[in-house]
């Protein structure tokens, strides 16, 4: 029972202080419109400005701490967290599998008269048959 009332007093306080900071910011909210049209700005521009501002900052005194509308629709479901750890380790042996896939050695061997792609003498790297310097090394290729 003094859980409960201790609980209500707190959210009773904390209902009066939002309220109050309410009505505070839709007085700042006032004044800058006065403070606005005084300084001779469109007035469509100034509702709107202030609009959008009202529409933040009413926003932000509603937003909801209970948790995600996810988790307030399907309480039952578990939490993804651990769904994403079993994810992440099996992306994880993935990523290995294809990393040891990737091949060492290109044959650029062709039967064309003018390859398309040529190898450089430098770094290895695979180019185009049209660079005339390695993007990477830096050397001329012949």
């Amino acid at each position: 029972m003094a859980n409960n009332s201790i609980e209500n007093e707190y959210v009773t306080k904390r209902s009066k202080i939002r309220i109050i900071l309410l009505v505070f910011y839709f007085l700042i909210l006032l004044f800058l419109y006065f403070y606005l049209i005084d300084l001779n700005f469109n007035p469509t521009i100034v509702i709107l400005l202030l609009s959008f501002l009202l529409l933040f900052g009413i926003g932000l005194f509603l937003k909801q701490t209970k948790g995600s509308l996810y988790s307030r629709m399907f309480p039952e479901k578990k939490p993804k967290s651990s769904i994403n750890k079993q994810q992440k380790m099996i992306r994880e042996k993935d990523e290995k599998r294809y990393q040891q896939r990737i091949p060492k050695y290109i044959n650029l061997n062709s039967q064309y008269h003018n390859p398309l792609i040529q190898k450089c003498q430098g770094c290895g790297n695979i180019l185009p048959n049209f660079v005339k310097k390695c993007p990477f090394c830096n050397k001329q290729i012949t």
